[in-house]
């Protein structure tokens, strides 16, 4: 099972979500969620964005570094692709899949940004308290 889609079971878990009620919230049958969990169907670009609204995290949540690639692939299940992997001629779809792709990189950068701000005000909580324990040491000397 793709990275990604472990992320997403592992929420549903997490968050007590069946895939029926998954599938209510985001307008699709259980039937289609199970596939998409068990790689008999590739979920499109829209849906996983509906799939991370439903669970109130950002798309870029299912990814990480290495997987950023594989974040954009999903894009490309937003429409078939012939056999010689050209998207189909419709200049329409063309559009819409490279926006659905921007989409997705957009989000997966935002959550990679607000996790590096996280992380860095932590960072500097720890070093307040350092210096805090620091200074209480001195003044005791």
């Amino acid at each position: 099972m793709q990275s990604y889609l472990l992320k997403a079971k592992e929420l549903l878990e997490q968050k007590k979500i069946s895939n029926l009620e998954l599938a209510q919230l985001i307008g699709k049958n259980k039937n289609t969620i199970s596939n998409y969990f068990t790689e008999k169907t590739k979920i499109d670009i829209d849906t996983f964005i509906k799939i991370s609204k439903a669970l109130n995290v950002p798309v870029g949540y299912f990814f990480d570094d290495e997987n950023i690639d594989k974040a954009n692939d999903i894009s490309f299940n937003y429409q078939r692709l012939k056999g010689d992997n050209n998207i189909l001629s419709n200049g329409k779809e063309k559009k819409d899949i490279a926006i659905a792709k921007l989409r997705s990189q957009l989000e997966f950068f935002t959550y990679r940004a607000e996790s590096c701000e996280s992380i860095i005000k932590e960072k500097e909580r720890v070093i307040e308290s350092l210096n805090a324990q620091i200074e209480l040491l001195i003044d005791k000397n």
